[in-house]
């Protein structure tokens, strides 16, 4: 008897575990939700049961990001680095249920960022050459080369100039202007474009193109392409 009694009070625990995850009442107060993004990338959030009665969203700034329904989720879009509220109404009383904050970031809005290398994250080469047993050699060289250097590389963004660390810790610094995912560096006498790839909020993926330097240093080996990923983390100012 008691075996049972124990077996029905499991049983009822569970079924008000299972309802309470699945529960489509409305809540009493309004509830809160926080999405990280980078400007011009999307996300999509699984909310409460609750939201999928036909809310409605809405933006607090829609220059920033908006939201719309996705089957029975929602899909953030952000376009402009900012921060924002989007906020779900129920159909019926029409009172707010839920309110999504959005804080979405940007190479413009960064402090700066520091080189990290894990095994999430490894510098990824590509040497494409007339031979591949060449190519790989090259690749091989220049991952050797990259990571003798790894050590203190990172940059840090001040307004309209870019501060590049260097292997021997001196800086080094140039006019930068960043737009569509490419951060174009204005150096002295030329000008350096290098995509940037949103890898996860505050990650990025960098990649350099030294297919023109590569195939002046080594003419006989008729290179293709040569291309450099590194991995950023966004460094916190101090305070």
């Amino acid at each position: 008897m008691k075996k049972q009694c124990v077996t029905v009070l499991i049983f009822l625990a569970l079924l008000v575990t299972a309802c309470s995850k699945n529960d489509t009442r409305l809540p009493e107060t309004t509830e809160r939700e926080t999405v990280s993004l980078w400007a011009e990338t999307e996300k999509q959030l699984t909310l409460p049961a609750y939201a999928g009665q036909g809310a409605v969203l809405a933006s607090a700034d829609s220059s920033i990001a908006t939201a719309a329904w996705q089957g029975n989720r929602v899909l953030v879009t952000a376009y402009a680095p900012g921060n924002t509220t989007i906020t779900m109404r129920s159909v019926e009383p029409g009172k707010p249920v839920l309110h999504i904050a959005v804080f979405s970031r940007s190479v413009e809005t960064a402090y700066g960022w520091r080189r990290i290398e894990n095994d999430q994250w490894k510098t990824a080469v590509v040497v494409k050459a007339g031979r591949t047993k060449e190519g790989r050699a090259l690749a091989q060289q220049l991952l050797d080369s990259l990571k003798q250097g790894a050590t203190g590389n990172g940059f840090i963004f001040r307004s309209n100039e870019v501060a590049e660390y260097a292997r021997d810790r001196q800086l080094y610094k140039v006019g930068y202007t960043f737009k569509n995912w490419t951060l174009t560096l204005n150096h002295e006498c030329w000008q350096e474009q290098i995509p940037l790839t949103p890898v996860q909020y505050n990650v990025i993926g960098l990649t350099q193109d030294l297919t023109k330097e590569y195939k002046s240093r080594y003419p006989g080996k008729h290179i293709v392409q040569v291309t450099v990923t590194r991995y950023f983390s966004e460094v916190l100012p101090p305070g």
